[in-house]
């Protein structure tokens, strides 16, 4: 499948990149050259590895060199938030600068263990720090803790589905019980989808087997399939599209999976995201506790699936593709 990044995104690519590398010709924003650095990542959802290499990218345009002054503890993505215990724990044994998390559950997790061990965590990302007690301020914050946060695009997100799917009233929305996230997701959706008049029907699971049940009894009477905010859900994107496709459903989410077969999305670029990650760790790794940098927000990036439209008989709207930074053939 190809995609292709507007110009617009390319522009926003190209002001991030000659900023970090302006940062990286600072003397003063370089590395010691005698230090050196371990950072630990822990992960949930494989398809965030993008995240992972935007974010090892970026530190290297920062003057990281990994083998050389940084090392990184990695050893890909935990299967499940069990899993991330033992993970956690070799982590926490190891002599680490810093914490790498990614998805809520796994930085509440590695929160638990790190507030008596002086170890500063990032994330990257959480849907909604606060309300997850992850951080108890998104400034100035009590805990060792910061990152990037991606709360705040449902409401755009529906508006252009709605224009790009007229007729909708009903959306399916597949809650995953254990994740706070697609919790509070469900929250904006609610409250976006009253303004349009639109109903919301639910759907809790708590597991991959439920998730596919709950794809496997989709009412008749709904329109668009949603795929909100939660480890689950986003590492079974390409599941549930296909899914809603093989019942005629388009899909819509706030999480970027254009790529996954999704119809619309508007979220975060993973590599994007990975890169504004490597600016904190900079600056924690140079001395600046986690603490004192205030948790930033994500931008947001429209995507659009034309093949998926396609085989829906749908035709988008001009103006649709003109906004969108992503279009996947």
């Amino acid at each position: 499948m190809d995609r292709v990044k507007s110009p617009r995104f390319s522009l926003l690519l190209l002001l991030l990149g000659t900023a970090l590398a302006l940062l990286a010709l600072a003397g003063c924003r370089q590395p010691p050259v005698a230090k050196t650095f371990t950072v630990g990542i822990v992960s949930l959802n494989p398809n965030q590895e993008a995240i992972v290499q935007g974010f090892k990218d970026g530190l290297s345009s920062l003057g990281y060199r990994e083998g050389k002054n940084i090392t990184f503890l990695y050893d890909g993505t935990q299967a499940n938030p069990v899993d991330i215990d033992s993970w956690l724990d070799m982590l926490f044994g190891q002599q680490v600068d810093l914490i790498f998390c990614l998805t809520t559950p796994a930085t509440l997790k590695a929160k638990a263990r790190a507030a008596t061990r002086g170890i500063p965590l990032l994330f990257a990302p959480v849907f909604s720090p606060v309300e997850a007690k992850v951080v108890s301020a998104l400034a100035g914050q009590e805990e060792n803790v910061t990152g990037i946060k991606v709360r705040g695009g449902t409401g755009k997100t529906l508006e252009t589905c709605l224009s790009a799917v007229p007729g909708v009233r009903r959306i399916y929305y597949p809650l995953h019980k254990k994740d706070i996230a697609s919790h509070l997701s469900l929250e904006d959706l609610r409250k976006a989808a009253a303004v349009f008049g639109v109903e919301i029907v639910v759907r809790a699971f708590d597991s991959g087997a439920g998730l596919e049940e709950a794809l496997s009894t989709v009412p008749a009477e709904v329109d668009l399939l949603w795929i909100g905010h939660s480890y689950l859900t986003a590492a079974n994107a390409d599941k549930i599209a296909a899914a809603a496709l093989e019942q005629g459903l388009p899909t819509c989410s706030t999480t970027s999976q254009y790529d996954k077969g999704v119809l619309i999305s508007y979220g975060i670029d993973s590599e994007t995201l990975g890169k504004q990650a490597s600016n904190l760790a900079h600056k924690i790794l140079s001395g600046i506790p986690a603490r004192d940098l205030p948790v930033e927000t994500a931008d947001y990036f429209l995507g659009v699936n034309l093949e998926t439209a396609a085989r829906l008989g749908l035709e988008l709207p001009d103006d649709l593709l003109k906004r969108a930074d992503f279009i996947a053939r």
